[in-house]
């Protein structure tokens, strides 16, 4: 085998799928109101505090919690733009649920750009109102992905998303940059059906292994799921989510499972790699005439410009010794060897046949 790179300068490039997630998860006056006595957004940031837990069950499911409290895209996105497109009038947007990140947006588009080079080609602005404290708030996520990738806690550890970093109050520039891969589907190494097929035979390993193959309530990150009743106690979401099971589930235990539940990821991929956001404070950012930003009080906001290069990097695996170029190679070296050349070779089968024809009539 070997592999081989290439670059290519195209003339426009697919725009990615794109999926925000708030750094919150939750909304913070929905937790407050649908939590125990005394309980905060803090409390549910606190990583060592199982979240759900928090909830105040006796006056709310699970399903009232997530309408309430989950963040959609209207509620993060206040604009966006493919060259002066609204993003809403290019692609569909879709709700994708993560229990690391709660509740996200994606959002698919056919859109392809071309090259820019006064200004990105999509341009995100998000912002939310409300009193938040210093340790409260913590921007948004970006994640950065193919269009057949959905968003769950088997991507992010499977590496097929690119995060990128939005701090609240900034505005950021970051450059992204199309990696294409592709591999040989020999020795059953990987497939050629597309990522989300290895992410739901990963699901559906992971939820046998921990004994939730058949969830009795229904949690939103879980597909088999979707069919069942509210959960009501959170004894009931634990056994239906599994947490306990999946409480310590890391790279390293996704690197076992993938190797023994036999899901194939796909022998054709692409990566997208970002520049260094280049960060300010949106507050000492100047407006396109050079006039300051002026950002409204009681409200975060922040802006990204998104640059996709249109040279795009192509790595591709093949055999580094094909049977024609070997079958090739033999002939001439039978022909250097003999002394004799490909017509030669015709005429001792000619020989060989004419005497051959000659024996049987003899007889």
């Amino acid at each position: 085998m070997s592999a081989s790179q290439k670059r290519r300068i195209l003339d426009e490039v697919k725009v990615p799928a794109l999926t925000v997630c708030h750094g919150n998860k939750f909304k913070k006056e929905a937790v407050e109101k649908m939590s125990l006595p005394g309980v905060s957004l803090l409390d549910w940031l606190d990583d060592d505090t199982p979240a759900f837990s928090l909830l105040h069950w006796d006056e709310y499911n699970l399903d009232e919690f997530f309408a309430a409290a989950n963040y959609k895209w209207e509620d993060m996105v206040t604009k966006c733009t493919i060259g002066n497109v609204n993003c809403s009038d290019l692609g569909t947007i879709r709700a994708a649920h993560t229990p690391l990140l709660g509740a996200c947006a994606t959002l698919r588009t056919n859109t392809t750009v071309g090259r820019n080079m006064l200004s990105g080609q999509l341009n995100l602005v998000l912002s939310e109102t409300g009193s938040f404290a210093d340790n409260e708030y913590d921007g948004w996520g970006l994640f950065v992905h193919e269009h057949s990738v959905q968003l769950d806690d088997f991507a992010l550890f499977a590496g097929v998303v690119t995060y990128i970093k939005l701090h609240a109050n900034s505005s950021i520039t970051v450059k992204l940059t199309t990696n294409a891969f592709s591999r040989l589907p020999e020795g059953n190494t990987c497939s050629e059906q597309p990522i989300h097929v290895a992410q739901s035979c990963l699901e559906r390993c992971v939820f046998s292994k921990a004994g939730i193959d058949r969830p009795s309530c229904h949690v939103p990150w879980i597909s088999a799921s979707a069919k069942q009743p509210p959960c009501t106690t959170y004894q009931q979401f634990k056994s239906a989510s599994g947490l306990d099971e999946l409480s310590s589930f890391n790279e390293s235990l996704m690197a076992v499972i993938t190797a023994s539940c036999g899901c194939r990821l796909p022998c054709r991929w692409e990566e997208y790699v970002s520049s260094t956001p280049h960060s300010v404070n949106i507050d000492k950012a100047r407006a396109p005439g050079g006039a300051p930003r002026r950002r409204p009080a009681g409200r975060v906001v922040t802006e990204l410009a998104l640059w996709l290069h249109t040279t795009v990097m192509k790595a591709e695996e093949g055999v580094a010794y094909p049977l024609n170029q070997f079958l090739s190679d033999v002939g001439g070296s039978l022909g250097l060897m003999i002394g004799g050349s490909l017509l030669t070779i015709v005429e001792l089968v000619d020989c060989l046949v004419c005497a051959c024809c000659g024996a049987c009539s003899r007889r």
